[in-house]
């Protein structure tokens, strides 16, 4: 016994010089590295906690319709069909789609502001004369050069993208710059593609985020100069989904690839055609696009009537649309009509599409990012659909998410329970403080 008990020792004494020897290396061939791996130990114990938990793999799914449904303050709310759901050639809600008027880009605003939510209601930017300029014609490969990979510290990921993004156009800062702005909780589960566009300006540059677009935009716009940032999915199991954003720096035909800078897997990975539509359509085919001044006809001859918020957004939807047709039963396709009817006002049919979503699975992180589901239920007063929705995503994210615990406030407020709304703004404000909506319903509340 006391022979096998010394071999043991032996055993532990070995490991243990073996795992001195591996921290004393990686101190002195790669200090900083070690240090951010030593400074998410424990955040990543609290996450792996967190996804030892039970976990449903989707949202909460709609509860059963009926012609009629109250809500707690008594407003009778109709229920509207997308007849028939989960079959070839559905009915969806359509509206026509402008004639294309090709709009000049907005001069910058002097003091960019944060963005504490991405935008919902079309909203057209303010233009300025511009003359029509030529564009350059789409190559069969570009990869666009100059940038400054990052490996993203702890949740990290939009301002670690962003900083690469800008590294392009000669910016000398990095993620950490960028997460003071953007991330005034380190533990904050979302950046929005708005916020990364007012970071960019900012720091003293232009920047858009739009929606609506396709591979075949993508490519014209690296043709001519612009890398993008896209807000995409990222599978890693079937229970670990999430979004992720990436810098897409170029294309190649001849491989039907793209090629990203990627803050969790590093320079030059490449995506197929195939694999870089079907994540990045999970967010509305989002990107942010900066550009110098003197580029700025250029854009606007690229984007056409897509500076027009309405217009982009009818685009949008009619995408949408088209994909929910073509597959009744993808579930991203429903939620992307949902978020499009929502940008448009249009709640009712926003809430249908949604509701189609939901029976058809959503993952259970997908309102860590988006929320439109909250703002069409609550228009039409389904304020349970909202408790529901924000309970189960607060659950699974930890708390850190202030749209959830905004929404959850609106929808107790509507429901009379004003004292508990009262701790959803304040806690909605304890994770961001600059969070305008939140003290907005804070003050309003306490008048």
């Amino acid at each position: 016994m006391t022979r096998r008990r010394s071999g043991l020792i032996l055993v532990l004494g070995f490991l243990g010089l073996i795992l001195s020897f591996v921290v004393c290396t990686a101190l002195l061939l790669d200090p900083e590295g070690l240090a951010r791996r030593m400074e998410y130990l424990p955040r990543r114990a609290r996450s792996l906690w967190r996804e030892l938990q039970p976990q449903p793999l989707y949202l909460p799914t709609p509860a059963p319709p009926s012609e009629t449904g109250r809500q707690g303050d008594g407003e009778t709310r109709r229920q509207v069909s997308l007849s028939p759901p989960l079959v070839s050639g559905t009915s969806l809600p359509s509206s026509p789609v402008p004639s294309p008027t090709p709009t000049p880009l907005p001069s910058p605003t002097a003091t960019a502001t944060r963005t504490d939510e991405p935008m919902t209601r079309p909203h057209t930017p303010t233009p300025t004369p511009t003359a029509t300029v030529p564009l350059k014609p789409m190559a069969t490969a570009v990869r666009l050069t100059g940038f400054a990979h990052e490996w993203q510290r702890w949740n990290n990921c939009g301002p670690a993208t962003i900083a690469m993004h800008l590294s392009h156009y000669g910016w000398a800062g990095n993620q950490l710059d960028a997460a003071a702005f953007l991330k005034p909780d380190p533990e904050d589960k979302n950046v929005s593609p708005e916020e990364l566009a007012a970071y960019a300006q900012s720091v003293g540059f232009r920047a858009l985020a739009r929606v609506n677009s396709n591979l075949e935009r993508v490519k014209q716009l690296l043709s001519n100069g612009f890398p993008i940032t896209a807000e995409m999915w990222l599978i890693r199991s079937q229970r670990d989904q999430l979004g992720h954003y990436r810098v897409v720096i170029g294309y190649d035909d001849a491989s039907s690839q793209v090629v990203t800078y990627d803050s969790l897997h590093g320079p030059d990975v490449t995506l197929s055609y195939e694999e870089f539509e079907a994540m990045w359509r999970v967010f509305n085919r989002v990107y942010v696009v900066i550009y110098p001044p003197e580029q700025a006809p250029v854009l606007a001859a690229i984007l056409g009537q897509d500076l027009d918020d309405t217009a982009m957004i009818q685009g949008a939807l009619t995408q949408a649309q088209a994909e929910a047709e073509e597959d009744p039963i993808d579930p991203f396709a429903w939620f992307n009509v949902g978020t499009n009817l929502t940008a448009l006002g249009r709640y009712e049919e926003a809430s249908a599409a949604y509701d189609q979503a939901r029976k058809l699975g959503l993952p259970w992180r997908m309102l860590w990012y988006q929320f439109g589901p909250y703002e069409a239920y609550q228009a039409v007063g389904r304020y349970q659909d909202v408790l529901t929705l924000t309970q189960a995503t607060l659950a699974s994210a930890g708390g850190n998410l202030e749209q959830s615990h905004y929404w959850r406030g609106r929808a107790l407020q509507s429901l009379g329970r004003a004292d508990e709304a009262r701790q959803a703004y304040q806690l909605a404000l304890k994770y961001n403080p600059h969070y305008a909506r939140a003290a907005e319903a804070l003050a309003a509340l306490d008048r």
